[in-house]
C-alpha cells in the first residue's frame, strides 16, 4: 500500500467520535485543552459551576482502544425559549477537523430538542477563524458587548451572534 492509501486508510479506520456528558473526572483533560488554546482561559471553579448548576456539558471523545480521548467540549445554558452557548472548544490538535461542526450540532439539536427558539454566543472581534465558523452554522451578529472580555491590554468586546433553531 503507498504511504498516501495508508495515511487515507488510517483516517477512515479511526472510529467516529462519540458525545458524552461531562462530569468532574473530566476536567483536568477539559482544563489542559482550555489553557493550550486560550490566553484567558476559564478557571476549573468556572467549569465546577456549570456542572454544578445543571447547564448542558458535554464532551467530544474519541474512542481508541482501552481508553477515550477527549477532543473538544461544550456549555450550554438553557432558559424557557433561548440557549447560550457559553463554551465551545475543541483541541489545538483535533482542529480543522469537522469536530468543532459535530459538536455545534449536537448543542443546538438538544436546544431544539427542549423547545428553544433561538441560540446565542459570544465571540471575540479578534477571532476571525470562529466569527467564519459561526456565520457557516447560519449564526448571524445580532449585537455588541462592551468590554466583555479580558485582552492583553485592558479588555475587548464581545460580538454576540445569534441563530434560530425553533423547529
Amino acid at each position: 500500500m503507498s504511504g498516501r492509501n495508508r495515511e487515507r486508510h488510517q483516517v477512515e479506520a479511526q472510529p467516529a467520535p462519540v458525545i458524552r456528558a461531562m462530569r468532574v473526572s473530566d476536567l483536568s483533560e477539559v482544563l489542559e485543552i482550555e489553557k493550550r488554546i486560550y490566553e484567558f482561559p476559564w478557571p476549573r471553579r468556572a467549569f465546577e459551576d456549570c456542572l454544578r448548576l445543571g447547564y448542558y456539558c458535554v464532551l467530544v471523545c474519541e474512542r481508541r482502544p482501552r481508553e477515550e480521548v477527549v477532543c473538544g467540549y461544550g456549555i450550554m445554558e438553557l432558559a424557557r425559549d433561548q440557549a447560550h452557548i457559553c463554551n465551545v472548544s475543541v483541541a489545538e490538535d483535533r482542529q480543522k477537523r469537522g469536530i468543532g461542526r459535530f459538536l455545534m450540532q449536537a448543542l443546538l439539536t438538544r436546544a431544539r430538542s427542549k423547545g428553544t427558539k433561538s441560540a446565542y454566543l459570544e465571540v471575540r472581534p479578534s477571532n476571525q477563524g470562529a466569527q467564519t465558523f459561526y456565520r457557516k452554522l447560519g449564526f448571524s451578529h445580532a449585537s455588541t458587548r462592551r468590554d466583555y472580555y479580558r485582552a492583553r491590554v485592558g479588555v475587548e468586546d464581545a460580538l454576540v451572534f445569534r441563530i434560530e433553531i425553533a423547529a
